[in-house]
């Protein structure tokens, strides 16, 4: 069986963390290996992830460590799961309040060997659709409908398709990411998603394997059209050239592993704000948007205001 090291960030979680843990040790298919980084809990978390360790001491590592917040916190969880499981081919990221589907690791393991021929030597990763689901795991839908799914580069330069807690990867993948994380990224699987998108191959998978918990701390599009529209407002989203700065950020960390066009599409997409026609341009382009209206609005709203 293929080993997974599977990568969980855990912070004050201790309400869901046993059913999450629970449902790892209990993937099919699949040698988990679960490697924990506690990122300064001061609720009970530290106390049941020690119990855990104690009941599988072979498959389970625990990192009781200071705050550094969750994309640090996963950063250093790649790192620490290379240098640890040097013979490790496959990784897997987790969230500490989900739960698993018994074949949710073993489905992205065979995902990914179908594409280990054909990009020897590339960074390979895997995302899948999530099962939305309340604090009592009952169903609320899935998160992405098919059409709205189109796994492309010029997509990829705005919208993330790759949930992170639904993410497996290669080493490649986490070597590269690795070697070229910098303080300061904003989202981990946003940079793992790209790099795999550009650098090598992505696999969606339309199916979810996942109960993606929906509670006070992470609900998902809760908030109705005008909420949100106050909360962009309030917090002045309009004004951060997020997406602008994430891709410089992309470029100039990863550009080396990316082909001419790879970097030439990155370029011309940062550089939109340099004169009238290069704004209307990234403004007419169909093909860089978001699959969802309300959020393809927004974005080509900022296009204009030279603020993406």
């Amino acid at each position: 069986m293929k080993r997974v090291i599977t990568l969980m960030s855990t912070y004050n979680g201790d309400k869901y963390l046993d059913a999450q843990i629970r449902s790892i040790m209990d993937q099919q298919g699949v040698d988990v290996t679960l490697l924990i980084r506690d990122d300064g809990s001061s609720d009970g978390t530290l106390s049941l992830l020690e119990r855990w360790r104690k009941a599988e001491p072979d498959r389970i590592e625990v990192i009781a460590d200071n705050n550094m917040g969750f994309v640090a916190s996963f950063s250093r969880l790649i790192k620490e799961g290379l240098k640890r499981y040097k013979e490790a081919e496959i990784f897997a990221f987790a969230d500490q309040d989900d739960v698993w589907l018994s074949d949710k690791l073993a489905r992205g393991v065979k995902a990914i060997e179908g594409k280990e021929e054909e990009y020897a030597g590339r960074p390979i990763a895997y995302a899948s659709n999530t099962m939305l689901v309340d604090s009592e795991l009952n169903e609320i839908g899935l998160r992405w409908r098919c059409g709205d799914i189109e796994i492309t580069r010029s997509r990829g330069l705005v919208e993330n398709f790759a949930t992170g807690c639904t993410m497996l990867f290669n080493r490649k993948a986490a070597e590269i990411y690795d070697r070229t994380y910098r303080p300061g990224l904003k989202v981990h699987d946003f940079r793992m998603y790209q790099i795999a998108l550009f650098a090598g191959c992505f696999i969606w998978d339309k199916e979810s394997r996942i109960l993606y918990r929906q509670h006070s701390g992470n609900q998902i599009g809760s908030q109705p059209f005008w909420g949100r529209m106050k909360r962009r407002l309030l917090k002045k989203r309009y004004k951060e050239h997020t997406l602008e700065k994430q891709n410089r950020a992309f470029l100039r960390d990863c550009g080396d592993e990316l082909d001419p066009e790879g970097r030439a599409l990155i370029e011309r997409f940062c550089d939109y704000r340099k004169n009238l026609k290069t704004r209307f341009q990234l403004l007419a382009n169909r093909e860089i948007g978001y699959s969802r209206r309300e959020s393809d609005f927004f974005y080509r709203l900022k296009v204009l205001m030279g603020t993406v």
